[in-house]
């Protein structure tokens, strides 16, 4: 059907490109499809196979009565001649034309013919273009703004064949967030042979503010839902055991603190915010937060909820936990004969009792926030770990990396070791525009906010955010495992456990199921202003990534990191 109806089109046409009606009902109801191609608004679209735009305007094509019509008149319409087929008849013997769901030509002068020929395969449209050079892949780190993604390219008989990806609910959404106003960007695109002009870049920047805008609306209404569900009853984490045995729920609180500060910035002065911040001031024990209401109080877990929360008094309270010789910060406070407030020493817990250095950075930060006595010990301690930088808690690099720049962002006044951490951040990016190798939507976020925290205003930032916001909703990156746990112990079990520096450690790790930790730092990613960003043209990914990114992002499981990047640093 396809071949018939190029063979009809008549050979003058600079451009054009037709659509399968069929196939694009199944990402768009009738009212967007004609919004879309901005065809007569009494078209019925039932009564047509294809919709066909081209440089003499638009047309739709009925299959049985082989008629086309005009698509703005719905006037009958008749080509005198044709020979669309012969003008790119040697391109056109790589792909069997009756199989696509869109198929488009164009020739412009500077660039030369080019066809595009698109098959849909479930939600993804796999578009294959034919130029006569591979394209310079300039602005290509904001493709993700409309759904596209490069996948390849190669010569093939002089020809240069490329694949593309275009997950269409993403790309169609764009374009109802813009009116359809950029349509025409769409052929452009291929038209310039894959290469992405000033307007072009201009529309996808466009493109990707809009999108993220209207993500933080979504994001704010399920914020605000989980906040009712979480003052109504406790949400807890599920604590995955070490040796198989059935997980058990714990930790409600934490997972609050999260909530509290994603939510205070998505709705500022709504009543539910001041009602959330009751709850959790209430959860309190001895002025500080504990990780499962009720539980024991300690450095960490009151740390991450202050970070949010901006308690002077609290933070004050955590001088307690301080070692007096380095000044940094204990997890708890322990004893064999503990008292109120004291975690039972056990040898088990061994290698909890010492300093933790993301903790220790983060609440560098939150006495500088509120002016109160930082002591040159702790600041030297903050700086001089930064290879080290790791915590007894948490699973994942990234998130160690964003709160370990919050001790930074206060104790490196000349600016020389955010430096290299940004370039350490900036380095481990992936070619998705992720960063890391599992939790991927996760690290992603807590990356950006680190490289937030350091006043980097790198351009890729903008690149990251569109990564997190095209990947959040996909069920295999939902409910990550940002804490852990582990004991010291000697067993012939078989589990999850690691070995370090002789000593096995069984591993407990604590999923987000209610992803009430998951969404608020995907949310604080996405409500970094995007109204400045604007696209350097004159770097890509390459001038970014390094072939020595630290092995720590190249991690491959939570436990590869734990056992040669964080509890190496603790046993």
């Amino acid at each position: 059907m396809v071949e018939k109806i190029v063979h009809q089109l008549p050979s003058d046409l600079e451009w054009m490109v037709m659509f399968r009606i069929c196939s694009i009902k199944r990402f768009a109801d009738k009212q967007t499809i004609i919004d879309m191609y901005f065809l007569n608004i009494d078209t019925d679209v039932d009564n047509y196979d294809f919709v066909i735009l081209t440089s003499n305007g638009r047309f739709l094509y009925n299959h049985e009565k082989n008629l086309f019509t005009d698509g703005e008149t719905l006037e009958d319409h008749i080509f005198n001649k044709g020979g669309l087929y012969d003008v790119y008849a040697s391109k056109l013997v790589l792909f069997d034309l009756d199989l696509a769901d869109s198929f488009a030509t164009g020739d412009y002068p500077e660039y030369g013919k080019v066809v595009l020929y698109i098959q849909f395969k479930e939600r993804v449209a796999i578009a294959k273009s034919v130029f006569t050079k591979a394209p310079n892949e300039k602005y290509y780190d904001f493709l993700q703004a409309v759904g596209i993604r490069y996948v390849s390219g190669e010569y093939i008989n002089g020809e240069f064949l490329t694949t593309y990806e275009n997950t269409l609910s993403k790309h169609i959404s764009s374009g109802i967030l813009a009116d359809f106003s950029r349509t025409d960007n769409c052929n452009l695109f291929f038209f310039l042979h894959g290469n992405i002009n000033s307007v072009l870049a201009e529309g996808i920047l466009q493109a990707g503010k809009k999108r993220i805008q209207f993500e933080r609306i979504q994001l704010a209404d399920r914020l605000k839902d989980l906040a009712i569900k979480s003052m109504a009853s406790q949400l807890k984490m599920e604590v995955l055991q070490p040796f198989g045995e059935p997980s058990f729920q714990m930790g409600d609180v934490v997972p609050k603190g999260f909530l509290y500060g994603a939510l205070s910035q998505c709705l500022k002065d709504d009543t539910i915010v001041n009602e959330y911040r009751k709850s959790l001031e209430g959860d309190k024990l001895r002025g500080l937060w504990t990780f499962e209401k009720d539980d024991l109080e300690t450095s960490i877990d009151s740390a991450l909820v202050i970070m949010n929360l901006y308690d002077e008094e609290a933070t004050s309270i955590l001088k307690k936990f301080q070692d007096e010789e380095t000044k940094a910060y204990l997890p708890q406070t322990d004893a064999i004969l503990p008292k109120k407030g004291d975690m039972q020493y056990v040898p088990e817990k061994d290698h909890w009792c010492q300093p933790d250095i993301s903790i220790s950075a983060l609440i560098l930060s939150l006495m500088k926030r509120h002016n109160l006595e930082v002591e040159d010990e702790l600041v030297d301690y903050v700086n001089e770990n930064i290879e080290k930088r790791s915590g007894l808690y948490f699973t994942n690099p990234y998130f160690v990396d964003w709160l370990y720049a919050k001790g930074l962002s206060v104790s490196d006044p000349s600016g020389k070791i955010k430096k290299q951490l940004i370039e350490s951040i900036l380095s481990s990016v992936n070619s998705d525009f992720s960063l890391g190798t599992f939790d991927k939507v996760f690290s992603t976020a807590c990356g950006i906010m680190a490289l937030k925290e350091l006043g980097c205003e790198s351009s890729l930032i903008y690149a990251l955010q569109l990564y997190v916001l095209n990947n959040y909703r996909n069920p295999k990156e939902s409910q990550p495992i940002p804490f852990y746990s582990s004991l010291i112990m000697d067993t012939n079990k078989e589990g999850r456990k690691v070995d370090v520096n002789n000593k096995e450690l069984a591993i407990y790790l604590y999923k987000d199921v209610h992803e009430m930790v998951y969404l608020s730092v995907v949310t604080l990613s996405l409500n970094i202003p995007t109204d400045n960003v604007t696209i350097d043209i004159n770097k890509g990914l390459n001038d970014y990534v390094s072939i020595n990114s630290p092995s720590r992002y190249s991690c491959s499981t939570i436990e590869d990191y734990l056992a040669n990047y964080s509890l190496v640093n603790y046993v």
